[in-house]
């Protein structure tokens, strides 16, 4: 019974000490949260460039692929007459 009384006299001083706490976060924690969010936020944007621009690469070179394709084609049709 002793030892209940001792855990609920320090769960009471615990729950004391934390009341007494200010709810605020410490303004260098907080500055640092900021500066934080700040690089995700431009990392993000520099994400969004780079997925624009390749997705631009993307589509030049499905251009290339089908003009490639394009060009080919013709000279196979003409090395397949001359093979025949």
């Amino acid at each position: 019974m002793c030892a209940c009384l001792q855990r609920l006299d320090n769960l009471e001083s615990l729950c004391n000490h934390l009341a007494t706490k200010s709810p605020q976060i410490p303004e260098d924690k907080e500055l640092m949260l900021l500066n934080s969010f700040e690089r995700i936020k431009s990392v993000e944007a520099d994400l969004e460039r780079t997925k624009r621009v390749l997705q631009a690469a993307v589509v030049k070179q499905k251009a290339l692929v089908e003009t490639l394709e394009s060009v080919q084609e013709p000279s196979r049709v003409r090395k397949r007459m001359f093979c025949s």
